[in-house]
């Protein structure tokens, strides 16, 4: 009975904490300042390969289709890009069952380093058929995180600074 007294004296002693109210009150640590500049990053990212690869279509169609007009070449090119889209539509169907099935963290991870692989690759292919399916591919992982992200990163926030990253995010919900 002597460890069950001891257990009570510690019991007396102990303070029950308001992790919420310590999230809101306190300072913002590194963890919650990488957290959402990771997800800032992302977003970031998720921007510029949509808009850097269009805009290089009129450089690299000659070098890809050198027998060909430059508008037919760059049409080329571009209904290869077309599937990036579409595995962004199946991406995000995707992304939010993996993220509800396995966590949020998984879900981000596993879109994030897809989306990377997928995207450097594109770099040392040399075919329109594999072009497509690489932007069809990297589609899937870019948009993949697209609804775990934020929540990850406005969660870690706490409640008082939530409306703020809310409000920054741009309209995604």
């Amino acid at each position: 009975f002597e460890s069950f007294e001891s257990f009570e004296n510690a019991r007396a002693c102990m303070t029950t904490v308001d992790v919420g109210a310590v999230i809101d009150e306190g300072r913002w640590t590194g963890y919650q300042k990488l957290l959402i500049f990771g997800t800032a990053l992302t977003i970031i990212l998720d921007g510029v390969d949509n808009q850097i690869l269009p805009n290089a279509i009129p450089y690299i169609a000659p070098e890809w289709f050198p027998d060909m007009e430059r508008p037919a070449a760059s049409a080329q090119l571009r209904s290869a890009l077309a599937w990036g889209p579409a595995g962004m539509m199946i991406g995000g169907l995707l992304g939010g069952v993996i993220g509800d099935k396995f966590g949020r963290r998984t879900a981000l991870l596993l879109s994030v380093i897809t989306f990377a692989i997928l995207t450097f690759l594109v770099a040392f292919i040399e075919s329109v058929g594999m072009l497509s399916a690489l932007r069809f591919l990297a589609g899937i992982g870019l948009d993949g995180h697209g609804d775990d992200r934020s929540p990850f990163a406005v969660r870690a926030a706490g409640p008082v600074r939530r409306e703020r990253l809310r409000a920054s995010r741009c309209g995604r919900n």
